[in-house]
């Protein structure tokens, strides 16, 4: 190699322990994170209430109506949590924000 070039720096290596406990506590994340239950269905006469605040207030016409309709028909039970302006508790209660 010429004078004037120099070699280029080594790539770092880990050493393999190093890697698979790193490895092994990413997998056990993951674990933990999907062992989680999700939040279930709010309960119909609250799913209702929202269908009717909804209706009352030309819901089709807000700037943002987010997740409340798929293909004109409100979203299937259990996703609720998921319209804009709703937020739920770990009870399943929701509120409209």
């Amino acid at each position: 190699m010429p004078h004037h070039l120099k070699e280029p720096p080594a790539v770092p290596s880990f050493p393999l322990p190093s890697f698979l406990r790193m490895r092994a506590a990413m997998a056990a994340c993951v674990l933990a994170v999907s062992a989680v239950p999700a939040l279930s269905a709010i309960p119909a006469v609250e799913r209702q209430a929202l269908i009717n605040l909804y209706d009352s207030t030309t819901g089709d016409g807000w700037l943002n109506n987010t997740g409340w309709k798929t293909g004109g028909a409100f979203s299937a039970p259990g996703t609720e949590c998921t319209w804009r302006g709703v937020t739920c508790d770990a009870g399943g209660t929701a509120s409209s924000g």
